[in-house]
């Protein structure tokens, strides 16, 4: 599955799918989107925004080393996983290329300052209470913070104390409010 590069641009969002022999990434899958759904490639277990350095675009993700910055190409795999399952935009206008650099410099700013994973916060899936550190994050909480910072549209439940979007939660908030970008694939 081949990246539209062309129809991609900073303040995405991509929802991937890991590996459905991860065992980490069917475990998300089935806390998610239900037991069912854990070795569904079409269920996204990860979400990361794309930015751009060096007129290349990369993903600004979420992994357990931290923030980091990946090449998008890592993401164009086949029918196991690890591939794109959708891209959406949240509200970043293609033309309105003072946002996307205002977004774009706010992800490599969020870069440099080195952000760590927070592991603990994911048990809060099974119901287990964490104490939050605010200065470490899962992947779809810096999606949702990077929403919030730019007042895209998300649902305002998102933002409550100890309520996470995981990944498939915004799979489904894309989908359902037609925020899925048509043409990231290449044809």
């Amino acid at each position: 599955m081949k990246l539209n590069y062309g129809a991609l641009y900073p303040g995405l969002i991509v929802g991937a799918s890991g590996s459905i022999l991860d065992p980490v990434s069917c475990l998300i899958r089935g806390t998610e989107a239900g037991v069912a759904h854990a070795f569904d490639p079409a269920v996204a277990s990860h979400v990361f925004c794309v930015c751009k350095e060096h007129d290349l675009l990369y993903g600004m993700s979420m992994d357990l080393e931290g923030l980091s910055e990946d090449d998008l190409n890592t993401w164009e795999h086949g029918n196991f996983g690890d591939h794109v399952v959708w891209v959406a935009n949240p509200g970043v206008v293609w033309d309105n290329y003072a946002l996307q650099d205002k977004i774009n410099q706010w992800l490599l700013k969020s870069h440099a300052i080195g952000i760590k994973y927070d592991v603990l916060e994911l048990f809060r899936w099974w119901g287990i209470n964490t104490p939050d550190d605010p200065k470490k994050l899962v992947c779809s909480d810096f999606t949702r913070i990077m929403l919030q910072t730019f007042g895209l549209a998300h649902p305002k439940e998102w933002d409550a104390d100890f309520k996470m979007s995981d990944p498939w939660d915004q799979q489904i908030y894309f989908t359902n409010a037609n925020k899925l970008l048509p043409n990231w694939r290449a044809e």
